[in-house]
């Protein structure tokens, strides 16, 4: 198997079905074999409607995994060479994925960037905001290089990132950080690749309207936070 596509997904029953039509086609035009994996923790139709698609996995659970958790398990289930982390919404279109498989020629770990120079994203000034503060607190707490360690689009050498793994224990939306700082201490070679996204609307993250958004963007400071903690 040469790439899995690892889709977390909580309650997504929405996006799941717009996004898993855009791409399959896209992989199947692709040379090479590959799979989809769909890992839900969620209670709404989700599962079911992912397991309509002939190409994709579904991995239900039916506890609360988090972001992290469920990318873990899609990790270990994955049987590719190389694996990709997509979201659910598809904000980064599937045409960007080559950009990622290309970077990895040179390195361990790709990661999808909204900030550098040569990005295109497409975002409101509240997002903007929150993730560039999120970024900075990153690169001071951590020592991080990267200009956007939570854009859900990474790809990465499955065989390079097998042993650190067992180091990688957070299980919430700051899983990212945790993961690229045992990269780092590792010394794997990640690439930072300029996208093309777009915020899309809707999403359990984004439940709540602005109040949602900051919500969400406490709890990640909070768990940011606990995790620079946990790592002295």
């Amino acid at each position: 198997m040469e790439i899995s596509v690892i889709i977390p997904t909580h309650n997504e029953s929405a996006r799941i079905g717009g996004t898993l039509r855009r791409l399959e086609p896209f992989l199947k035009k692709r040379r090479g074999s590959w799979e989809i994996l769909v890992v839900d923790d969620g209670t709404d139709a989700t599962a079911a409607i992912a397991r309509k698609f002939a190409k994709t996995r579904v991995l239900h659970y039916p506890r609360r995994l988090g972001k992290g958790g469920a990318v873990m398990e899609g990790l270990r289930k994955a049987r590719g060479r190389v694996v990709l982390l997509y979201d659910a919404d598809a904000a980064a279109p599937a045409s960007e994925i080559p950009k990622l498989l290309a970077a990895l020629g040179g390195s361990d770990v790709a990661i999808g960037c909204r900030y550098c120079r040569g990005a295109k994203a497409e975002m409101s000034a509240l997002r903007r905001l929150i993730g560039t503060g999120f970024n900075l607190l990153v690169r001071f707490l951590f020592c991080l290089p990267f200009e956007d360690t939570q854009c859900g689009f990474k790809a990465a050498k499955r065989a390079s990132i097998a042993p650190i793994l067992a180091g990688v224990t957070e299980k919430g939306f700051v899983w990212d950080v945790d993961f690229l700082y045992a990269c780092k201490n590792a010394g794997l070679r990640v690439a930072q690749v300029p996208i093309r996204w777009r915020q899309v609307e809707g999403g359990p993250a984004a439940s709540g309207g602005a109040l949602g958004v900051l919500g969400t963007a406490t709890r990640m400071f909070r768990d940011l936070l606990a995790l620079r903690l946990s790592r002295f």
